[in-house]
């Protein structure tokens, strides 16, 4: 589909970039949906976790609204979508990307989207030796 989207629409910036970029992401997700079903006692338990977990990466993630203070701070931390954010904009050229205060660098947001992936990680596998312990 992006591949598509990007042939058709033909919209700014680095396609290749954007598309690394996407799968990234969506890679992160899904290990954050493996670590809840690992985790999860039951499958109703684990669908009940998954609106507590996702919408708190919206909100923080400013796309609702502009973050300040404390929630930028949580943002930052918690949230995957904030630094695919910047990534993404730092696809785009020069001219077409927002001014922001806060310009972090690709690898930093590469970094910190693989810690989150990795932690996501630790925790479905965590949780899976530990169901196979019962």
């Amino acid at each position: 589909m992006g591949l598509i989207t990007f042939a058709w629409f033909d919209p700014p910036g680095s396609g290749l970039g954007v598309l690394g970029t996407l799968c990234l992401l969506a890679l992160t997700r899904s290990a954050l949906g493996q670590s809840i079903s690992a985790l999860a006692k039951s499958e109703e338990t684990a669908i009940a976790i998954v609106p507590i977990a996702v919408i708190p990466q919206i909100i923080l993630g400013g796309v609702v609204g502009s973050l300040s203070g404390a929630s930028e701070w949580f943002g930052k931390i918690l949230a995957i979508i904030f630094w695919g954010q910047y990534l993404l904009s730092g696809r785009l050229p020069k001219t077409e990307r927002a001014v922001t205060e806060f310009q972090p660098s690709d690898a930093a947001c590469l970094m910190v989207i693989a810690f989150h992936m990795t932690v996501f990680l630790v925790a479905a596998w965590i949780g899976v030796r530990r169901a196979g312990r019962h």
